[in-house]
């Protein structure tokens, strides 16, 4: 933990307005920030007040009064999101071990409770976040040689970017067959796609016309 502080750069402050050179000017060494994680760690809670966050819009460019050319940025308490961090560093070391993830200031609003996703900036969002899409990676991996394309020496059935997914089908069957799999996945980690956002595009060299519009079912949407 104290290696995890040493390194947080000063961002702004959350609601309680401290950040985290605070923390290391108060407490050297983090001895008793320890003992507080230790304690909360143990009793598997911690206080509402780390949960929460303030939210602010930063202008990007263009227009002000153009709401689309700001940028939400969410800003939580230094130590809460220093405990996510750590929280975060042993996930991490235990998913890589044990083989569950590839080797790959305006004006305040009233509080949103977040009820689906992960939190923003939160530094536990990028672990939990890959550790779902692995599920839906692997579940389209398994499909591979009986509904994906053949590439080089193998055949590929999905290619992940972040949060950004291709899925790759030899024909139209096989892609919906896929489509079918990676929703029961991901219905099943309560996640959902929308359609609105997805598109394919197929390609059939052989043919006069190698570009085809095609429609699929997502989670049950088209």
């Amino acid at each position: 933990m104290f290696r995890r502080l040493a390194r947080a750069k000063n961002t702004a402050p959350g609601p309680d307005g401290l950040r985290y050179q605070d923390l290391r000017r108060l407490d050297v060494g983090s001895r008793v920030t320890s003992i507080i994680y230790d304690r909360y760690l143990r009793e598997r809670r911690m206080p509402p007040s780390w949960k929460t966050s303030r939210t602010v819009l930063l202008h990007k460019k263009g227009s002000r009064e153009d709401i689309t050319n700001w940028r939400p940025i969410s800003l939580g308490i230094c130590i809460g999101k220093l405990y996510a961090a750590v929280l975060a560093d042993r996930h991490m070391r235990w998913s890589v071990r044990k083989g569950r993830v590839s080797t790959l200031h305006g004006r305040r609003n009233p509080a949103i409770a977040i009820k689906a996703g992960v939190k923003q900036r939160c530094p536990l969002s990028p672990t939990v976040s890959n550790l779902v899409i692995e599920l839906v990676v692997r579940a389209a991996e398994r499909e591979a040689e009986v509904h994906g394309v053949d590439l080089t020496t193998k055949k590929i059935s999905i290619l992940a970017y972040a949060d950004d997914l291709v899925l790759m089908g030899h024909n139209e069957e096989a892609l919906q067959r896929l489509l079918d799999r990676i929703g029961q996945r991901t219905s099943a980690a309560e996640l959902a796609f929308n359609p609105a956002k997805c598109a394919t595009l197929h390609l059939d060299f052989p043919s006069a016309s190698p570009v085809r519009e095609m429609r699929f079912v997502v989670q049950g949407m088209s």
